[in-house]
């Protein structure tokens, strides 16, 4: 493959005739020399790889693009004509080629859309199973999901319950309480309700587990790269008001453990950040380990999940550490407006800590230090987890959206003609790789599985296949 270098040269660029360079000693060397320049010259010349482009032909504003083995699925929020009728809409990869449109058959619309009443509707799909559909309402009613089957668009089964996550065997967990009522005291109020899982061929029960109200629900995922993509719980942690923390297995439905709770439970955390408020729930998973919040949101204290044995407490700030998140394998603090604190998770102490506003993603056992808004161009950093050591600077680049970030982490530089080159960061080694070039694209780009979409400067979605 043809490599494009996106730099510049500078000052360090070497230049023949320079110091050092002996004419004589090397014209013995010039026939093999203008051969070797010719075919650099050929190669220098070479585009960037263009793979074949497809066109998936929906309209502005579509959401919900989800990849299900070899089709795409999307949720388009306006009908023909132009006008509110959100559809499903299936496509076959990689050539984009339309499957089937049916209407989207629950109450609610895509989020964002300009018609009254709509709420969030959210697809998902796993390899063999139907596509699921769940609508997360923001009026108070229960969710639901509606199953259709990948090859035809027909409704297999429709039933309460938000989606939650796919189990390790490949169930659906529904959670079917009403949303989480947050009180004038930024306290999360959690209603009651029944988490199940249903086979999601057929929508039949599995088992199902009455929640009391003022539960938080925490998932666990299994930590294995599943070939379709999914992310699969294993656990699901139960913590209600006064009474113990509860391990539920994701598979049986049944109390894997329990772990007394503090004295007196912590209330949820509220951070302003802008304009919005954020929460951070008192109880989280992290690796392999359960993280409780302490009654004065000033420690945090980690327990094994597979004994519930206490391991470490720290000392947390909670004017500036907005939220505990998971930095790879390690636990860590992260700030409202970038910045991080990394900690050992063996035994809590500080390993290190970054105040640049800058957004730390992981990518195996490195993080990648950038914007923390897909698409907004910025300087790259490639740091070691462990150390916080610089690997190396990687050049200007923009995120992409990549729900799956199992895989290898793909950036773009864009330039306004529309113009744009794909390319996969190696932080191991703080380098990059051209994959191909692009052109007449506006952004909204977004990686899934094998391909990855972005709209085009006329207002249309072009599709590609990621070059191995």
């Amino acid at each position: 493959m043809a490599m494009i270098e996106l730099g510049e040269a500078n000052e360090r660029s070497p230049v023949a005739g320079g110091p050092g360079w002996n004419w004589r000693a090397t014209r013995r060397l010039w026939p093999f020399g203008l051969a070797l320049l010719a075919l650099l010259t050929l190669t220098a010349a070479a585009p960037a790889r263009r793979a074949p482009e497809a066109t998936i032909r929906i309209n502005i504003g579509a959401t919900s693009i989800v990849q299900g083995g070899e089709a795409i699925f999307v949720i388009d929020p306006l009908g023909t004509a132009g006008v509110p009728n959100p559809h499903v809409v299936a496509f076959r990869l990689p050539g984009a080629e339309p499957l089937w449109r049916v209407p989207v058959p629950i109450a609610a619309t895509p989020a964002g859309q300009a018609v009254a009443g709509g709420v969030p509707v959210g697809a998902y799909v796993a390899d063999g199973a139907p596509l699921l559909l769940s609508a997360n309402p923001e009026t108070g009613d229960v969710p639901r999901t509606v199953a259709l089957d990948t090859a035809t668009g027909r409704t297999r089964w429709d039933r309460p319950g938000g989606f939650a996550s796919f189990t390790i065997e490949g169930a659906a967990l529904l959670w079917d309480a009403p949303p989480t009522i947050r009180d004038a005291a930024t306290e999360a109020v959690e209603p009651a309700g029944t988490l199940r899982a249903v086979d999601p061929a057929t929508g039949a029960e599995r088992w199902a587990y009455p929640v009391p109200a003022r539960t938080q629900l925490s998932y666990h995922p299994d930590g294995r790269n599943h070939p379709d993509g999914t992310d699969r719980v294993d656990l699901v942690v139960l913590w209600t008001r006064d009474e113990p923390v509860r391990l539920l297995d994701a598979t049986t439905g049944r109390i894997a453990g329990t772990l007394a709770p503090p004295v007196e439970p912590p209330r949820n955390i509220a951070a302003r950040v802008g304009e919005s408020t954020g929460y951070w729930s008192g109880v989280q998973v992290v690796g392999d380990l359960l993280m409780l919040l302490g009654p004065d949101q000033t420690t945090l204290t980690a327990y094994g999940l597979a004994r519930l044995d206490r391991r470490w407490t720290v000392q947390r700030d909670p004017k500036t550490e907005f939220w505990l998140d998971s930095c790879g394998a390690y636990p860590c603090f992260r700030r409202p407006q970038g910045g991080v604190r990394v900690l050992d998770p063996a035994t809590g102490r500080t390993l290190w800590t970054d105040g640049s506003p800058r957004f730390l993603w992981p990518v195996g056992d490195y993080l990648l230090a950038g914007d923390m808004i897909f698409e907004r161009a910025a300087p790259m950093t490639a740091l070691e987890t462990r150390t916080g050591r610089v690997v190396g600077e990687l050049g200007t680049w923009a995120l992409l959206d990549q729900p799956d970030q199992r895989g290898p982490r793909l950036v773009l530089r864009q330039k306004p003609s529309g113009k744009a080159w794909l390319a996969e960061l190696d932080p191991s080694t703080a380098t990059s790789r051209v994959l191909m070039e692009l052109s007449d694209i506006s952004g909204g780009c977004v990686v899934y599985r094998t391909v990855f979409t972005c709209r085009r400067l006329d207002g249309s979605t072009a599709l590609w296949p990621i070059p191995e």
